[in-house]
């Protein structure tokens, strides 16, 4: 007589056996929860701002903006660190004076409203324009005179 093997009920399915600890693990309910954090992940915004690039010695600055400000300032550090930054003064004074001569910072950020007339880009833009007549009012030199500002369809 041949024996089949036994077939796994729904129920017992979703159940495998974590080979560590020697008990028994939920896929299907991690797959579940793993979907919730993912679907929570992708719902929060990134924070919109106003951001500097200063150099401490000279006091020169690089402002600019973006809807997502962190993103933003990750990217500088890491073209300057790889000596391919787009402004070549930035640069130069990077590559000679190195990381720590340099201050990363927020300088401001956008504050989100639940209002459907809002418009975040519009808000970041005006905030920008606030803060580039604040750098100049305030005698601040500027590697470059405007920072790309982010567009409609651009991060």
């Amino acid at each position: 007589m041949t024996l089949l093997p036994l077939q796994p009920t729904p129920a017992e399915s979703n159940v495998r056996m974590n080979t560590c600890t020697n008990t028994p693990t939920n896929t299907h309910k991690n797959t579940q929860d793993q979907r919730a954090l993912k679907r929570q992940a992708q719902e929060i915004k990134p924070q919109a701002g106003v951001y500097a690039v200063r150099h401490r010695s000279s006091a020169r600055v690089l402002l600019g903006a973006s809807v997502n400000v962190q993103a933003v300032l990750n990217r500088h550090r890491f073209e300057l660190q790889l000596k391919s930054h787009r402004c070549m003064p930035l640069q130069a004074d990077w590559s000679t004076q190195g990381p720590s001569a340099f201050e990363f910072e927020i300088v401001d950020t956008v504050r989100e409203s639940d209002d459907p007339a809002f418009d975040r880009l519009a808000e970041l833009q005006s905030l920008y324009m606030l803060w580039q007549e604040e750098f100049d009012r305030l005698g601040s030199a500027r590697y470059a005179r405007d920072a790309v500002m982010p567009s409609r369809g651009r991060t």
